[in-house]
């Protein structure tokens, strides 16, 4: 499958959303330390888990953040095995569909195998971390 074919595929999972949602199959577009505020959701092609989660993210995220103020990037678990190390120590084997809030670089929240928290709380505190930046400048 071609990251086309992938592209697509995350945007019929997260219609709610799709307008603003990437697809960066090894994060290069999107390396971690570059996002200021981000949800970024590893993906695992070959899991239906992940894609369960894909769809349920994408609707915790249009709840939380109706106008859009964080970023969410979609990458692909095979692509990106250096998120397994330190300091990201993300499961990118498990296909579950592994969920990192960032702000400024640093993942400051997990879900899934590395860690457990509250979707919708911790999506609506990083958008309203977020605002509160927009409006301080």
């Amino acid at each position: 499958m071609t990251d086309s074919d992938h592209a697509t595929l995350v945007k019929r999972c997260t219609v709610s959303i799709a307008d603003r949602v990437s697809f960066d199959h090894d994060l290069s577009q999107n390396p971690i330390a570059d996002l200021r505020c981000a949800i970024v959701f590893v993906h695992a092609f070959w899991s239906g888990p992940s894609f369960t989660w894909l769809r349920h993210m994408a609707d915790i995220v249009a709840k939380h953040d109706p106008t859009g103020v964080v970023r969410f990037v979609v990458c692909d678990t095979d692509c990106v095995s250096e998120l397994a190390d330190p300091p990201y120590n993300v499961d990118v084997s498990s296909g579950m569909g592994e969920v990192l809030w960032i702000h400024d670089g640093i993942v400051r929240a997990r879900h899934g195998r590395g860690g457990q928290c509250d979707l919708g709380i911790t999506t609506s505190s990083l958008v309203a971390e977020c605002q509160n930046e927009c409006r301080q400048h």
